[in-house]
């Protein structure tokens, strides 16, 4: 099918592609965001964890787009400079949506796949998106089954999600490009309302690391059906697949 994928990442964006009242729903500081601690340490875990799962994708046919704010690319741009060259497929910009627009034109469908900047998706990911069967009306795409990673103690769990915030939203591209938007009143936990389907592989892995803003494995497990590896030998196979061990 005739369709373009594009991995949509806010790194320290005020207004989220996928959530614009982040900043009021939940509690992160905007400015926090804005400084060359958080920016440093957040480009750090975005090298390690994140972009290793995109590089390491299987299929390569997508664009990830990782917004920042125009007043902090001085920031931005001397942290990535740390590391070694992204491939040209994973681009930093202040100007996400009129690249969008831009790669988009061509294609009857885009696929837009919602990604936290410290956040990982499994290997195979982008292979699902383009061997799922495409249906009429289809709307949303979510994984709904994945992992959490605690870096600090080492600790792994399997977590199920009915409405998690792993999903990729389908739009006709000519509705796209008409300002036709999905309305998540509720952020992730409204993407369910979508009419979807969901994939059956376990596709994500949460990291939890010093400076979470809001993942925390506790509270996580306290609120959703976590059930903690203490297979050392299981846990340790997982975490080689997904290249962290």
């Amino acid at each position: 099918m005739n369709k373009k994928i594009i991995i949509d990442i806010p790194f320290n964006v005020k207004f989220q592609p996928f959530s614009p009242t982040f900043f009021n729903n939940h509690k992160v500081s905007f400015y926090k965001s804005q400084t060359k601690e958080w920016i440093d340490y957040r480009i750090d875990i975005f090298m390690k964890y994140t972009a290793k799962s995109l590089i390491n994708q299987t299929n390569q046919s997508f664009i990830c787009l990782v917004r920042y704010e125009k007043d902090t690319e001085d920031l931005v741009m001397n942290a990535i400079s740390k590391y070694d060259k992204l491939p040209n497929n994973i681009l930093f910009t202040s100007n996400a949506d009129d690249i969008i627009n831009q790669c988009i034109k061509d294609y009857e469908y885009a696929y837009f796949v919602r990604l936290d900047c410290d956040d990982m998706y499994a290997s195979t990911f982008i292979d699902q998106l383009y061997n799922m069967e495409h249906e009429k009306n289809l709307q949303c795409i979510l994984c709904k089954k994945g992992y959490i990673y605690d870096i600090n103690n080492d600790e792994l769990g399997e977590i199920d999600h009915y409405s998690p915030p792993f999903y990729c939203l389908v739009y006709k591209t000519s509705d796209y490009l008409s300002n036709f938007r999905y309305k998540l009143k509720n952020d992730h936990l409204s993407a369910f309302q979508l009419n979807h389907k969901a994939l059956t592989e376990r596709d994500y892995i949460i990291i939890v690391h010093k400076k979470n803003t809001q993942n925390e494995y506790d509270d996580i497990s306290s609120q959703y059906p976590v059930i903690t590896i203490t297979d050392k030998k299981k846990k340790d196979s997982i975490l080689k697949d997904w290249g962290l061990l």
